[in-house]
Parts: structure tokens; C-alpha cells; sequence
């Protein structure tokens, strides 16, 4: 019987969407890498991988990209106008259903 990887969150920053990954806070705060990926993965390797080519998880258990995000808290944005222009992408089993 083969043993299930354990899946973990990791966030992973960049300068674009899909460009110049790294996994340090420092580039954030330092402000040269303002875009956030929340990715669920089984190892940082996967988590690289799953970001770059933006492939997001389907379901809570399943690894991918969760949220892509730039800092857009910093501007005039709520996270529904955020999400309109692009700065704010969330997996589809994430989004809110609309009645």
C-alpha cells in the first residue's frame, strides 16, 4: 500500500503573474515582488510547478493554486473589484456561486 503525500500551503511571491518566483517574505515587504500565490502542493517543487503554469485546485483536497493575488489592498479596490480588474484570481470551487 503506498503512502499519500502529506499536502501543505505554501505561498510563493512574485514580480508578475507567472514570472521571477521566490518563496522569501523579504522580496514582499522589500516590495519587489508584489504578486502572492497561495498554492496547496506536496513538496515546494510541485508548488513551483502548479504556480507557473497557473493550474488551479479543484476542490479543498486537491493540490493547485488557490489564490493569485497582487497587493491590491493597497489601492481603492474591495476584493470584488480586485477580482474584476485581475489582481485578485481565486481557484472556481473558491468563488462565490451568484444566485
Amino acid at each position: 500500500m503506498a503512502t499519500a503525500k502529506r499536502k501543505r500551503e505554501y505561498t510563493i511571491y512574485a514580480t508578475d503573474r507567472r514570472a521571477n518566483f521566490t518563496t522569501k517574505s523579504v522580496a514582499y515587504s522589500q516590495g519587489t515582488h508584489r504578486w502572492t500565490y497561495t498554492v496547496y502542493a506536496t513538496s515546494i517543487k510541485q508548488a513551483y510547478y502548479l504556480a507557473g503554469r497557473e493550474t488551479f485546485a479543484t476542490d479543498a483536497g486537491a493540490v493547485g493554486v488557490r489564490v493569485i493575488e497582487s497587493d491590491w489592498w493597497h489601492g481603492d479596490y474591495t476584493p470584488e473589484t480586485a477580482e474584476a480588474e485581475g489582481l485578485r484570481v481565486v481557484a472556481p470551487y473558491l468563488q462565490k456561486k451568484k444566485p
